[in-house]
């Protein structure tokens, strides 16, 4: 007979709500035809049914752990240092992780009731894992998968349309007008290059007569070096050592976080009800980059998040609220959090192969930030992504033609070993990470 570990972020019993019946019965169905082995966290009052659940339902076993972390404004913020959902830090315990991974391998099947307990499957569990999304859950998640990528196409477009924008040339101005008008402050507005539908017909074909693109040049566009997917992979990399480098450098941070509220007060920017208006969005790499975790920036982060943890949990277990615990803190101490809560927002990927922005490279410029210090380029950060050719390329720009060219006959494998070894240490970048190229 086949063994199941059952695990539920609560006591699937009483049978009184919505949720809570739906996981009542797949355990009275699962325990009727296999060994069934039940793993909880007891919330509430779960406690008081443990031993009435135990009694009615055919268990292996019965393992539990009580785990109540409120919906609070600590909490969430720990959540974000951590970098996972509230719902998950509200579900997370290290001990009853270590009690699932010491017994995880005894049993043929992991069965998951809900996503907030995927964390505790372990990474080398061999056996099967079946996620039970109840509907409501499933639904969210389809929905933000589909709305998260209509954003990105959209995003996609109007940087597409950005580069498709050029000043217009002689022959343009040659038969464009302009408008005058009054806006609603009775300022006078020009708007000056203005081409009449009408006149576009008398451009010449090659100068955007049917396009309406005058000398956009599209057609020739050279074929980009890196793939959408490497070039969001090594933008990624750049996010992560850009927010390394500004989470200890708090003044520069500061300069980032007013040029952003700047645009909300003074630009197109939105209102909300909230009191304070700001928006701190953690940026989430590891989709465009699997690699990214054992990235020496990634790492630098990860124990900056480590430390602000520790401290803002000691300050919950002493009574205090987030608020009255930040308000003890000195001025460098604030300063140093608020860098990292700015840090870990930034976000500079893009599938578009081109220099940095005015945008990222201003702030590069301001940290002096060499991505050298941050990133090689090793098989799997870059040399597997690429061809053969432009492995042998940059071994001739870098180290010499001549090693170069005995390089060429090497199979794939081979050639990425070699150039791995023969790049390392010499501080080779891709156009993407020279905040100052252009090619």
């Amino acid at each position: 007979m086949k063994k199941i570990l059952f695990l539920t972020p609560t006591l699937p019993y009483p049978p009184v709500s919505g949720g809570v019946i739906k996981s009542n019965k797949v355990v009275q169905y699962l325990s009727e035809r296999y060994e069934l082995s039940v793993a909880c966290l007891l919330k509430n009052e779960d406690k008081s049914f443990k031993a009435e659940f135990h009694h009615k339902t055919k268990l292996k076993n019965l393992i539990t752990l009580e785990l109540n972390i409120p919906r609070s404004a600590r909490n969430l913020l720990i959540s974000n240092l951590q970098h996972i959902p509230l719902n998950l830090y509200r579900n997370k315990s290290k001990t009853f992780k270590e009690k699932i991974q010491s017994i995880a391998d005894g049993y043929d099947v992991i069965f998951c009731d809900h996503y907030v307990m995927f964390q505790y499957i372990p990474d080398d569990y061999k056996g099967k894992v079946v996620l039970h999304q109840h509907n409501c859950e499933y639904l969210i998640w389809q929905r933000y998968a589909a709305i998260e990528k209509k954003h990105d196409a959209v995003q996609e477009k109007i940087a597409a349309l950005h580069q498709s924008l050029e000043e217009p040339d002689a022959a343009d101005l040659a038969i464009a007008g302009v408008i005058v008008t009054v806006d609603h402050a009775g300022e006078l507005r020009i708007e000056r290059g203005l081409i009449r539908k009408e006149d576009v017909k008398k451009l010449p074909k090659a100068q955007g007569g049917e396009t309406g693109l005058a000398g956009s040049g599209q057609s020739e566009a050279a074929k980009p070096v890196h793939s959408e997917k490497l070039t969001r992979m090594l933008t990624a990399h750049r996010s992560a050592a850009i927010q390394a480098e500004i989470m200890n450098r708090p003044e520069i941070a500061l300069a980032a976080l007013v040029h952003q509220l700047a645009l909300q007060v003074f630009g197109s920017g939105y209102r909300t009800n909230r009191i304070v208006q700001v928006n701190i969005e953690q940026t989430y790499l590891k989709k465009d980059a699997e690699n990214i975790g054992q990235s020496r920036a990634a790492i630098a982060i990860e124990e900056k998040r480590g430390y602000w943890t520790d401290r803002i949990e000691a300050a919950g277990q002493g009574g205090k609220t987030l608020f009255g615990w930040l308000l003890e803190q000195d001025l460098a101490d604030l300063r140093d959090l608020m860098a990292f809560c700015t840090a870990v927002s930034i976000n500079t990927g893009s599938g578009r192969e081109n220099a940095p922005s005015d945008d990222v490279a201003a702030i590069m410029a301001a940290l002096s930030l060499d991505m050298a210090d941050w990133w090689e380029p090793t098989a799997d950060t870059y040399l597997f992504h690429v061809g053969k050719d432009r492995i042998i390329g940059i071994v001739a720009e870098t180290v010499s033609p001549e090693i170069a060219h005995t390089m060429k006959k090497l199979k794939k494998g081979e050639l990425v070993e070699a150039a791995e070894a023969k790049l390392s240490g010499l501080r080779w970048l891709p156009a993407n990470f020279r905040a100052n190229s252009q090619t």
